[in-house]
């Protein structure tokens, strides 16, 4: 049975002050990084086999920060990507 694990990109300064970002390529906050980390903590006994990403640089950063935590594959999809508001 194939199971599907929804994660949200860790936040960035944008979504620190409650702004909505688009496709504005931001790096993740520091409390995008410790959420980051807080999520391959919870997630590291899941058996996962790869990560499906989206383009942006928020997104890459968290499952980079997977990726290095647990060893998963990442595999970046470029429909995912932010609509531009």
């Amino acid at each position: 049975m194939l199971t599907v694990i929804l994660v949200r990109p860790g936040a960035t300064s944008f979504d620190d002050d409650g702004r909505i970002k688009g496709t504005l390529e931001l790096p993740l906050s520091d409390c995008g990084v410790v959420q980051a980390e807080k999520t391959a903590v919870e997630l590291a006994e899941m058996p996962i086999e790869c990560l499906y990403v989206a383009p942006c640089m928020s997104a890459q950063q968290t499952a980079n920060v997977l990726n290095e935590r647990c060893g998963w594959k990442i595999k970046t999809i470029d429909c995912f990507k932010n609509l531009d508001q």
